[in-house]
């Protein structure tokens, strides 16, 4: 039986593949045949298609298929990320399986509808109508990864894709300061279709030249500071946990790769929230000194010397351009909180809609019209949702700050060391963005790498309690 269903597949193949190039050429139809057949294999083996997902979710702008202004986004990432939907619904449904819907997952639930209900009287329906389905794809993302990752295994699978892939960036970013075509001028707005080094006039005055931000392969320096903030808390944790010489060698490379794209962003607050992040991993021993990391650090400094503009010596490292009266821009994000505390006084309670972007530019004459953003995103959620969908948001972190620390606290318990330190690792890469977000709307951006951290608090909670409980029960028996 086994041997003619394969036979009538391989038949039924080739008569397709013949119908095809028929209409289309040979080369076309090849494709389309071998597109089907790898779609296939995603859809029955889901793990895979959210390797991939996780694995182009760096990719941003170079991954979109559509315009970043489309009410639906499409990128390669989210395909992939559907056929992982797809193929996982399939499979729950073939084997009766019951999905898992964590509390966490409800919160986020609670949000969407209270931002819904925002919809029927914002002054911004396309922008809210756009956010919300942003968030709706973000929030069944989080709960597909919440399902699919069942094993310590694949969960290490995915954090490796996703750094082999933004180490690739990492180069490519450098190679695009010394490329013509990828330098943009932009005097609106940095989150647009565009990726390469934006020329950033904002602080010429102050500082005397044009600031050369790099984004990667994303529409702004913000977004892809975000992306590395992520990321170097999971090469410290490889290379803290691996014996291997040329695994710690690689991830050596993708930090030193990390820290120069870091700065050559010049976000300020990146630049703060990665010091932060520094220290706590320290804290929790994720970084060991080594003659490794001392070798790493030297040349690091001796490859970034060369690298590194004036300007970022003038911007970021000077003290004084971290004052008010030394920044242009913190003075200009200061107009904006004030602002935004003020439309809090008609919008504390309900919010003014979610997605508003052009509330503030009323309130605000530095703000750009229809496309206002805070620059905080605790003051934009709170105008936007009000007291209710904040509080919602705020517990949702909460629980998943408490994810993390309950899997630390028990893994060390239990001696499970290693899985204690990815723990302590991907903590501070969910806090990293956190510390972020008082300076960017990281939430209305959906930075999808942060998202799957996220979601794997869930995994390794659930993991820890079980080893934890396993193991006590053990030792009472003995």
């Amino acid at each position: 039986m086994r041997v003619i269903t394969q036979v009538s597949g391989a038949i039924a193949f080739a008569v397709v593949f013949v119908v095809l190039s028929v209409y289309i050429d040979p080369i076309k139809a090849a494709a389309v045949m071998f597109g089907l057949i790898a779609g296939a294999v995603l859809f029955l083996y889901p793990e895979i298609a959210l390797i991939l997902a996780v694995a182009t979710i760096p990719l941003e702008g170079l991954g979109r298929v559509t315009a970043s202004t489309s009410l639906n986004v499409i990128s390669i990432a989210k395909l992939f990320g559907l056929i992982a939907l797809l193929g996982w619904i399939y499979r729950t449904i073939l084997y009766r399986e019951k999905p898992l819907v964590p509390k966490e997952f409800l919160l986020l639930c609670l949000f969407l509808i209270i931002g819904v209900i925002t919809l029927f009287y914002t002054s911004d329906l396309p922008h809210g109508m756009a956010r919300t389905i942003s968030f709706f794809s973000t929030f069944i993302f989080f709960l597909l990864i919440v399902n699919l990752i069942q094993s310590h295994k694949l969960l290490i699978e995915c954090i490796a894709a996703l750094l082999i892939v933004t180490a690739g960036i990492g180069v490519f970013a450098l190679i695009q300061r010394y490329l013509p075509q990828y330098t943009i001028f932009s005097v609106t707005d940095t989150g647009i279709d565009a990726m390469g080094v934006y020329l950033d006039l904002s602080e010429q005055a102050i500082i005397g030249e044009v600031i050369m931000r790099s984004s990667g392969t994303t529409g702004s320096p913000h977004v892809y500071a975000g992306n590395l903030l992520v990321a170097i808390p999971l090469y410290f944790y490889f290379m803290r946990i691996t014996n291997n010489v040329w695994v710690r060698f690689a991830c050596l490379a993708g930090l030193i790769l990390a820290f120069i794209n870091l700065v050559l962003t010049q976000t300020r607050a990146g630049l703060i929230a990665c010091i932060i992040a520094l220290a706590i991993l320290l804290y929790k021993r994720v970084i060991k000194f080594s003659p490794l990391l001392v070798l790493g650090v030297i040349c690091g400094v001796i490859i970034a010397i060369p690298l590194l503009p004036d300007t970022v010596y003038a911007r970021l490292f000077d003290i004084q351009n971290y004052t008010v009266k030394g920044s242009d821009t913190l003075q200009a994000r200061l107009h904006y909180w004030e602002s935004g505390l003020e439309m809090l006084k008609e919008n504390w309670l309900f919010g003014m809609g979610i997605g508003n972007f052009s509330e503030l530019a009323k309130y605000q004459p530095l703000a750009t019209p229809g496309h206002s953003f805070m620059h905080n995103i605790y003051l934009q959620m709170f105008n936007e949702v009000g007291i209710f969908g904040l509080a919602t948001l705020l517990i949702f972190f909460v629980a998943i700050w408490r994810n993390f620390a309950t899997a630390e606290h028990h893994f060390h318990a239990i001696g499970q060391h290693n899985h204690a330190l990815l723990s302590s690792s991907l903590f501070v890469s969910f806090l990293s963005m956190l510390i972020l977000g008082m300076s960017i709307d990281f939430l209305h951006f959906a930075i999808k790498d942060w998202w799957f951290i996220v979601a794997l608090s869930i995994f390794l909670k659930m993991e820890s309690v079980r080893l934890y409980g396993s193991t006590h029960k053990q030792s009472y028996e003995h």
